[in-house]
């Protein structure tokens, strides 16, 4: 850049005129990219539960599942004093058969 001293009245004008035309031009930039970002902000943050998008589309990063099952104070399984069933193995001669229940 030249120093501004060398300059005549009409070259700073020019000067002047191309820098006030060069700062409309990028703040229209900026405001294309500000626009683009919200955008690209609003797709980042639907997901399936949220929006008609598939859960496929979801990728790694699932919400967890809003369950509304409550935990239990028993334990998983058969519990104490609950009548079991079994299968029942028959012999029949000199082999044995597994009969299926009957129920």
């Amino acid at each position: 850049m030249k120093n501004l001293s060398d300059l005549t009245h009409a070259d700073k004008d020019k000067l002047i005129t191309d820098l006030y035309e060069l700062v409309a031009e990028l703040r229209l930039i900026i405001k294309d990219q500000a626009e683009e970002i919200e955008r690209l902000k609003g797709q980042i943050s639907k997901n399936s539960q949220n929006s008609s998008k598939p859960p496929s589309t979801d990728g790694l990063s699932k919400p967890d599942p809003k369950s509304l099952r409550t935990s239990s104070s028993k334990k998983s399984g058969g519990q104490p004093g609950h009548a079991s069933h079994w299968v029942r193995l028959k012999v029949w001669g000199n082999s044995i058969t597994v009969m299926p229940r009957l129920n």
